[in-house]
């Protein structure tokens, strides 16, 4: 089989394992959880999302489609994304409290804070993804994002049955 015909498949499915692993997670965190718990959650999650579509910064792309990588650019690149990044999550942080009191739930705070952690961890992985993707090493891409999603949807659902409420799903996507 090509290369490009197993890379497909270990593409597709990666996807529909982990369409699954979410599906399957959704059921049980509706019963573990009550509708405002969840709805915590989703806002936060919606004002973290306007942070996330900047994170990465055209950096994965640059890597990805540079001809001459050298370690210089590499570094850079690692560099760019790590301030963007960081910066991003120092806004979070500082933004949570206003967010907080707009909608009149303390709870979004802490939310907020917690997934800003993602912001801060995200520069150590963006880079060397990028590289695989660069190399089409799709087996091991597929690979590891299934193990983050089982990795998240396991905190998440413990969390969530160890009572820690609407906290378990943000604490399951820093996992």
């Amino acid at each position: 089989m090509s290369k490009v015909r197993k890379s497909i498949l270990f593409s597709l499915g990666q996807n529909y394992a982990s369409f699954a692993l979410q599906f399957a997670v959704s059921i049980i965190l509706a019963r573990l959880l009550n509708p405002s718990e969840i709805g915590l959650y989703s806002i936060a999650a919606v004002l973290i999302g306007f942070a996330s579509s900047m994170r990465d910064f055209g950096i994965s792309s640059y890597i990805i489609q540079e001809r001459n990588l050298t370690p210089d650019k590499i570094r850079a690149a690692f560099t760019l994304t790590l301030f963007t990044a960081w910066t991003l999550a120092l806004v979070i942080l500082l933004g949570s409290t206003y967010a907080a009191n707009f909608y009149h739930q303390p709870g979004i705070r802490s939310v907020m804070q917690i997934l800003a952690l993602n912001f801060v961890l995200i520069p150590f992985g963006t880079v060397p993804m990028a590289y695989m993707y660069k190399k089409m090493e799709f087996q091991y891409i597929a690979l590891i994002k299934f193990l983050t999603n089982l990795t998240g949807a396991i905190a998440t659902v413990t969390l969530a049955y160890l009572g820690y409420s609407y906290l378990s799903m943000a604490w399951g996507s820093v996992a």
